[in-house]
Formats: structure tokens, sequence, C-alpha cells
């Protein structure tokens, strides 16, 4: 499973067999192309795009080609649909710190296969014990991939994104969920409009400012997530 960028400045191609035939065969590789245009929109890059759960896009200027490149940098969150990548366990191991201090032992640095003699502690596998200078990683010895809980959790929120809150639109809740504030509507005894958001999980309502806030950075429902 990969995935492939292409950037096109040509308003024309030049294929040597069967576009379709190979089109279908990309698909059925589960190979995701996504296409950005530097001049004009091509129908065949588009059509590629869309049967292979891609991306297509014409850059309007330098700045606009910057947003579609940075749109695709995150990973994808995980879709149930038929051009979903295939889902396989990966063995991680979360290894023990070791304390600085101790009688000196091999350690191995990120990205080396030869150790060194140090005792300034590190982080012990935890299938084979071997010593790590820093974390991530993978264990030269057994082939395990290490990793640390704040890794992980950095992944976390990009497969499993938070979802979009609603518009309130019924009579406002009197406090913002996340800072307390009161929201403007209800500040102001506004007639009934747009009263802030509300998560569709548990109901709770936020301003504006923390409904960025929670899908920008924490990627967390505070409600849903308390006790």
């Amino acid at each position: 499973i990969c995935e492939v960028l292409l950037l096109s400045s040509s308003l024309t191609t030049c294929d040597p067999g069967d576009l379709l035939a190979s089109l279908s065969s990309i698909a059925a590789s589960r190979v995701r192309c996504s296409v950005i245009s530097l001049l004009a929109e091509v129908y065949i890059c588009r059509r590629i795009a869309r049967e292979t759960g891609g991306e297509y896009g014409v850059a309007l200027s330098q700045p606009h080609l910057r947003e579609l490149l940075l749109r695709l940098l995150p990973p994808r969150p995980v879709c149930q649909d038929k051009l979903a990548p295939t889902n396989s366990l990966v063995k991680v191991g979360f290894p023990s710190r070791v304390p600085p201090g101790g009688a000196p032992a091999l350690t191995y640095s990120a990205g080396s296969s030869k150790p060194e003699v140090r005792a300034d502690g590190g982080f012990a596998c935890p299938q084979c014990g071997v010593l790590h200078a820093e974390l991530p990683t993978e264990c030269p010895v057994c082939a395990l991939k290490l990793l640390s809980a704040t890794d992980l959790s950095k992944t976390y929120h990009h497969l499993f994104p938070l979802p979009l809150f609603k518009q309130q639109l019924g009579p406002p809740a009197a406090l913002c969920f996340g800072c307390g504030e009161a929201l403007p509507a209800a500040a102001r005894n506004a007639a009934p409009a747009t009263h802030g958001f509300t998560c569709g999980a548990c109901g709770a309502a936020f301003c504006e400012h923390c409904d960025a806030l929670l899908h920008e950075s924490l990627h967390a429902c505070p409600s849903c997530e308390g006790p």
C-alpha cells in the first residue's frame, strides 16, 4: 500500500498503452494517487485521483500551491469504504527508562547498528533487554519497534479525528463548557441564532474560540473525556 503525489504542469498526456487499464490496475493495487496541476485541470488526472481515493487540485498561486501540499501531509483518517487500506497489526514495545549512574552498558543510538559503551542510562527493550539512547527507534537485535506513550498519542488524533461540532441554533447555553465564559448570543440576549457549537456525543456547548482550540490543538472533547 502506498501513496503517490504527482505535480503536473502539462495540458496533455502521452500514454504508451490503455490508460483506463492502467487506472484499473492502480486501483486494484490500492495505490492512492493525488494530483496537483500547475496550469489547468486535466480530466484524466482528476479521474485518476477520484477513482484511487486521492485528491486533485489546481494551484492558483504560490501560496495556494503550498496550501494544497500541506493538506496532504497529515496521515489520512481511518475510513470504511472500499478504498481504505487494509489494517494490519504492528508489534511495538514500550521500553522502561533506565536511570543514569549505573554500570556501563552497551547502548544503541538511533539509526546505528553498532553499540557504544555508555553509563548515562537509556531505554531497555522489553523483548531483549538491550539499551537504547533515545526513542522512537527500532531495536537492531530483535527488530521490535520501540515507542513512548507520547509518540503514540501524537499520531492518534490523525487516525481518529474529533468530529465537527454542530452549530447550536436553539436556546443558548449560559456558559461555554471549555472556558466558562458566557456565549456571545446569551450575553447579549440576542434573538435565536447561532449560540456556539455543540458536541454531538455529549451535548456540551462551546464558544467559537474553544471549538477551534479543540479541533486544531487538543483533538478531544473535555466533556466526553472527563470523569
